[in-house]
């Protein structure tokens, strides 16, 4: 059995834990990307992308940086800010969510999904976009969500366009937080034997 996770914000401690996750991350779902992109993108660099997130000014442009915890370890992270693309329609961004092989499924996803949102919206950042690279496959748990394909581009990274998907919610945060509860409430409940 899996020992209980939970949401909290990150702090500077956490930096080594985030940046190992998302290298990791990295590597295993975006296979498909060049691979000197993977390779630029190893937890030395993610360490001190985290390290310089830490020592931002706090903001919105810095946005929320949050762990999800299990028995005292870091085993995913999640983080969301203003949308910094003064083309896009949006004024919150969801701008990674990642978790650790061992603890996806169950209530994982929709917690960190649901703390992305409820930032967003109590930092007043609707409406907000997801982008998803179009190759990725777990891109079809943002539609079971709701989440609706509204802009296409290429994300330029080391030279390489790479195409990705911006996803809206269309409903509105309090919406998306609503399903998610109920998602989170039914994945507690106790299955039938």
């Amino acid at each position: 059995m899996r020992p209980e996770i939970a949401m909290r914000p990150a702090v500077p401690g956490d930096a080594p834990a985030i940046a190992a996750i998302h290298a990791a991350a990295w590597s295993e779902a975006y296979a498909f990307m060049p691979e000197g992109v993977l390779a630029r993108r190893d937890a030395a660099m993610r360490l001190q992308q985290w390290r310089d997130w830490f020592a931002a000014e706090p903001g919105p442009a810095r946005g929320g940086l949050f762990v999800l915890e299990a028995a005292g370890a870091v085993v995913g992270f999640c983080h969301a800010a203003a949308n910094a693309d003064p083309t896009v329609p949006a004024r919150g961004e969801l701008r990674a969510g990642y978790i650790r092989p061992d603890f996806r499924g169950g209530n994982a996803g929709p917690l960190i999904m649901r703390t992305l949102a409820a930032w967003l919206r109590d930092n007043g950042l609707e409406p907000a976009i997801v982008w998803v690279f179009r190759e990725n496959r777990f891109r079809h748990w943002y539609h079971m969500l709701g989440w609706r394909p509204a802009i296409l581009r290429d994300r330029m990274l080391d030279g390489h366009a790479v195409p990705e998907t911006g996803y809206f919610y269309p409903d509105g945060l309090d919406a998306l937080i609503a399903k998610l509860d109920a998602l989170i409430a039914r994945s507690a409940l106790p299955k039938a034997a």
